[in-house]
């Protein structure tokens, strides 16, 4: 099974601030702001975890609103300036922070990471600063050894004593493997040369030049006015995962809105550190990563989409851009239920903004013969999905949620009608499903193997 689990994850791979941000400024309802309405109709209960999403395009606001409840113990509703945690979102202001410092000449992208480091592991001399920007450090992620907690706090000092005792996983620069390890190090790289706490660092070159009130980098356990609480399936209360230069920001949509305008309309960082971070690096073997420093790097309708998710327990989060068409896109989340993503909903927020909607894909038709091989019981680490048949249409169930319409696109890989972005694609041994692997736009495959003892779904 160890085996199988290995080829299928493969298959599934193939300058300092120089003016404040522009103010964003609101617009009367538009054509694409109706077909946003309609595009995000039902995607969120009035009585559930809830929702904030907000579109700008050339400063002005397309479409802003919020949906469900801040808090579901108290019915506290979602408000537009709801303050979100951003998770790993947080990695593009990390990224910014170090190429402030490479405009400074304070470091080098190229330089061996124990340059700026010394007491870090000999065994991590070909490491680079450019490794751990993009993910390509071979360094273990934190989170994966036994002993990990979410809710303990993360320092440079026990992130090294985690890792020193294990090997680089491969050969720095030779793959992508997504790590927050890299980050934690980074924000140590920036307190070290820059002599400022992270967040002081981040609040004086960038959140308080851009008026960005509603973000800030709170301690563990620090109160948040204005924060929604994070929820798992059910709904139940999520455990809160312990703030880091790899994903440790608040903030809520206007702030992260006006990051981004200002970002890519170059107010952050020179053209020249802007192209660096928003061009995807390339391996040793030039296999294009779709990942620049902090950002992934996709295309829409024809021109550059620069985006990067964040997902804590209960905090789902994407922002997006198409800077040559100054669209900014933020969807904030506090809830898991169903299958809502965060990605789905800002890529085709953002090809509305810009007036050329997306087309879904149109099912094919397959037997119930082939559908019912598919039926059973699949498992991922803790998380469960239960494939169902009921009056010839697969349905989806992750753990207790509410099952989910699959449609098919061949007879071994599926979609999600109201998340077209997210498949499932089925591995068939003699003619019957031996694991199914979900796969998203921009996020990492998850492989499910068939349960060998299940019960009847």
């Amino acid at each position: 099974m160890r085996t199988l689990f290995s080829v299928l994850l493969l298959l599934a791979l193939v300058t300092p601030v120089r003016a404040r941000s522009a103010e964003v400024r609101k617009t009367p309802r538009s054509a694409p702001a109706a077909a946003m309405d309609a595009l995000l109709a039902g995607k969120f209960r009035a009585d559930q975890p809830g929702a904030v999403v907000l579109a700008v395009k050339e400063g002005r606001t397309l479409f802003r609103k919020a949906y469900g409840l801040a808090s579901v113990e108290l019915g506290v509703p979602v408000k537009p300036d709801t303050v979100f945690r951003i998770a790993s979102t947080t990695k593009q202001f990390t990224a910014a922070a170090v190429l402030e410092l490479v405009e400074e000449g304070r470091v080098d992208l190229k330089a061996p990471l124990r340059r700026y480091l010394p007491e870090l592991p000999a065994g991590w001399a070909a490491i680079t600063v450019e490794h751990l920007l993009t993910h390509t450090s071979g360094l273990r992620e934190y989170s994966r050894a036994p002993d990990f907690r979410m809710e303990e706090p993360v320092t440079p000092a026990g992130l090294l004593a985690r890792l020193e005792g294990w090997p680089l996983e491969f050969e720095p620069g030779t793959r992508f493997a997504y790590n927050n390890s890299g980050y934690i190090l980074l924000g140590l790289l920036v307190e070290r040369l820059s002599g400022q706490p992270y967040e002081t660092f981040l609040k004086e070159h960038f959140l308080q030049p851009l008026g960005l009130t509603r973000t800030a980098f709170p301690t563990h356990g620090e109160l948040v006015p204005g924060l929604a609480s994070p929820y798992s399936s059910g709904p139940r209360p999520a455990p809160v995962v312990s703030p880091s230069p790899a994903g440790g920001l608040v903030s809520n949509a206007d702030d992260l809105a006006a990051w981004t305008l200002a970002l890519h309309g170059g107010k952050v960082l020179s053209p020249a550190s802007l192209q660096v971070m928003t061009t995807p690096f390339h391996l040793k073997d030039g296999q294009d990563t779709r990942y620049g420093l902090g950002m992934r790097i996709g295309e829409l309708h024809g021109q550059p989409y620069i985006h990067h998710s964040g997902d804590n327990p209960g905090y789902h989060v994407q922002v997006a851009a198409l800077p040559r068409s100054r669209v900014a896109v933020v969807v904030l989340m506090n809830g898991e239920e169903g299958e809502v993503s965060p990605e789905f909903l800002a890529k085709r927020l953002a090809a509305l903004a810009i007036g050329q909607p997306l087309t879904e894909p149109t099912p094919s038709v397959v037997s119930v013969e082939v559908l019912q091989a598919l039926v059973g019981r699949y498992r991922s680490g803790d998380a469960v999905r239960t494939i169902r048949l009921r009056d010839g249409h697969l349905y989806s169930v992750l753990g207790e949620g509410p099952p989910g319409l699959i449609q098919p696109l061949s007879p071994t890989e599926f979609f999600f009608p109201d998340n077209s972005d997210l498949h499932l694609r089925f591995t068939l041994e003699a003619g019957r499903a031996v694991a199914v692997t979900r796969l998203s736009d921009g996020g990492s495959p998850q492989v499910f193997l068939r349960e060998p003892a299940e019960s009847k779904p």
